[in-house]
């Protein structure tokens, strides 16, 4: 065999394994299947088929597998086209999988780590260590979508791919809205990298019981620089394989270069408009529905921006239809809003100019390794904290603009002049939420907005007066407590 034969050539492809959802096979096992066995002994048979690709078992014990080709579930036997690697017992879950093409990494790869701990112990007589105990291994995945296609930011989050709604429409966009909690949840999630070696045959790593880490998306928004989304999962167990697989995975969603991002084309803010519509909420406005009746439609027009309920339940959407008092929204309702909730019309003001580097939305928090006393490896990770953090570095330097920054309400701004600043600052509640608008290079707009904004202050506010060309800019810096939502339309 030729060294080269069996160097890795290319990537070929990302798909993420879910569990299917509508009618789909979902049944478990009568009778114990050991690792290396080629049929499974189930409670039921409907709904699968040949060539179907199911879970057996569950967290750190399910695998991936594969229903024979050619030979069909019968009785109460289903024959595999490749067989466990795993042991599982009587009562473990099989349930048939859909398979997502999630499109490309950038061109540094993706990467399949494993990382081990181990302590030395050490003895009296001897200077080399008498044994090295090894601890718990950790075992990820990581990589780097190149595009900013919504489909790609649920997988990174972790959140169900269904948490994405709408036509991609201005009147229906694209949308996935989150206030966070579905972060590295989402049920069984598998995760296969495909990679082509010099002989054209394949190398595969799976990674069962994937969970994700949604803390590493920080995207600096700028126009002509790259703005991958960083990937990260961690795995309960995995395995490699060198069969060329069968993937029927669904492209139907595969991100293309057109998803990439292009340029910035606004920047804002939601503010509490001091005119146009001002009700409640009288009836309607369902989670995931797109209509609400308000008290009095009064002051409503197609086109406006409008802020439902306050503080961290807040959700700003623009109209796309006016009916007496039946309101129509571009998008789809996070929350379920009550009766009473506020209905009050918006004032977004851009910024006529955003320093060259652009705008940046990160996401951090925290996740924790999850480890068993039992088990060898990480099973997983526990999702702790989310935050997501909008940076908008304006170029404008005034008073308004400092003011926002800081946190004091605009009215303090009076005669050309802002107060003293003390017990002042960090006190508005005037900044609603942020806005980002820009294009990708399909020319369809991509949305971000940061609803029920609190001022971040936590990186130092500077104003820079120099006659050196250095630039200056006022960071209007907040962090959402009510939701993200992203957005894509035509």
């Amino acid at each position: 065999m030729a060294a080269k034969d069996k160097v890795i050539l290319r990537g070929v492809s990302i798909i993420m394994g879910r569990d299917k959802t509508g009618t789909f096979g979902s049944t478990t096992l009568t009778a114990v299947a050991a690792a290396g066995a080629g049929t499974l002994t189930v409670a039921a048979i409907a709904n699968f088929a040949v060539t179907e690709f199911i879970r057996v078992g569950a967290g750190e014990n399910a695998e991936l597998v594969q229903i024979h080709t050619s030979t069909a579930p019968a009785g109460n036997t289903i024959t595999l086209n490749t067989t466990l690697r795993l042991s599982h017992a009587i009562g473990e879950p099989v349930v048939e999988m859909q398979l997502y093409d999630m499109g490309p990494a950038t061109d540094a790869g993706a990467t399949c780590r494993f990382q081990g701990e181990a302590a030395s112990q050490f003895v009296w007589d001897q200077r080399l260590p008498y044994v090295k105990l090894p601890g718990f291994v950790t075992l990820e995945a990581t990589w780097a979508f190149p595009g900013q296609s919504l489909y790609n930011w649920v997988a990174t989050t972790g959140a169900l791919l269904s948490k994405i709604v709408g036509a991609g429409t201005l009147a229906s966009p694209l949308q996935y809205a989150t206030d966070g909690t579905d972060f590295g949840g989402g049920g069984e999630l598998m995760v296969i990298l495909v990679g082509q070696l010099f002989d054209l045959t394949s190398i595969v790593c799976y990674m069962f019981g994937a969970t994700a880490d949604y803390t590493r998306p920080n995207l600096q928004l700028t126009r002509g620089r790259a703005t991958p989304l960083q990937a990260r999962f961690v795995a309960s167990n995995a395995a490699f394989d060198t069969t060329v697989p069968t993937f029927a995975a669904d492209v139907a969603n595969r991100p293309t270069k057109g998803k990439v991002f292009d340029a910035l084309v606004e920047a804002g803010v939601f503010e509490d408009a001091g005119s146009g519509l001002n009700s409640t909420v009288a009836s309607g406005g369902a989670a995931g529905s797109s209509s609400v009746t308000v008290a009095s439609g009064t002051g409503a027009a197609i086109g406006d921006w409008v802020r439902f309920d306050t503080a961290e339940r807040i959700e700003i959407f623009q109209l796309d239809s006016v009916a007496g008092a039946v309101l129509g929204i571009r998008g789809q309702f996070l929350r379920s809003l009550a009766v009473g909730a506020a209905a009050r019309e918006q004032t977004l003001t851009l910024f006529p100019g955003i320093d060259a580097d652009g705008a940046t939305l990160a996401l951090s928090g925290s996740v924790e390794p999850m480890q068993s006393a039992l088990s060898r490896t990480t099973i997983g990770l526990r999702p702790g904290t989310a935050e997501a953090r909008f940076t908008l570095p304006v170029i404008q330097t005034i008073l308004e603009n400092i003011a926002r920054a800081l946190g004091i309400p605009l009215a303090q701004v009076v005669g050309g002049r802002l107060p003293v600043l003390g017990s002042n600052v960090l006190t508005s509640k005037e900044v609603n939420g942020l806005y980002l608008r820009g294009t990708l290079v399909d020319a369809t707009s991509w949305v971000a907005m940061g609803w029920g904004t609190d001022i971040d202050l936590s990186q130092a506010f500077e104003l820079l007066i120099n006659n050196t060309g250095k630039p200056n800019t006022v960071p209007i810096t907040g962090v959402p407590s009510a939701g993200l939502c992203l957005q894509n339309y035509a």
